[in-house]
């Protein structure tokens, strides 16, 4: 095994682990400490400084054309607000097994949900990494 895949592996292991440790957060922290939306709130308050610290660090040049920003702005409120909204909203009505198998069956369900609508068949010829 490579440098460079040893290192994408350890990503993403360490990635599962971090939101596999927030399922147990959140349904830890709600809602005998604090309620859902609070603690979507404080996520938010503590996240947004850190990404525009990092984007000091290491400013981008990409640019978004005035045009896509309505698109921009309802991706970010369905993909990223809603979604962590209702998130911690059903974890914290549910156990936190239920909650992880759920989050693991949605990728699964939107591959299906691809295939259908998209008509995006997975090659049979497909060779995994040796």
């Amino acid at each position: 095994m490579s440098n460079d895949t040893l290192k994408a592996h350890i990503a993403v292991l360490t990635g599962n682990f971090f939101f596999g440790i927030s399922v147990v957060a959140v349904k830890f922290l709600t809602p005998n400490v604090m309620a859902p939306l609070a603690l979507n709130v404080l996520r938010v308050t503590i996240a947004l400084p850190l990404f525009w610290l990092l984007f000091l660090f290491k400013p981008s040049k990409a640019s978004i054309q005035k045009k896509d920003i309505p698109l921009f702005v309802l991706c970010a409120a369905t993909g990223i607000a809603i979604n962590q909204i209702l998130f911690i909203q059903g974890t914290s009505m549910t156990s936190a097994i239920h909650a992880s198998l759920l989050s693991l069956g949605t990728p699964i369900a939107i591959t299906a949900i691809a295939f259908w609508f998209l008509k995006h068949y997975c090659p049979t010829n497909v060779r995994f990494a040796e």
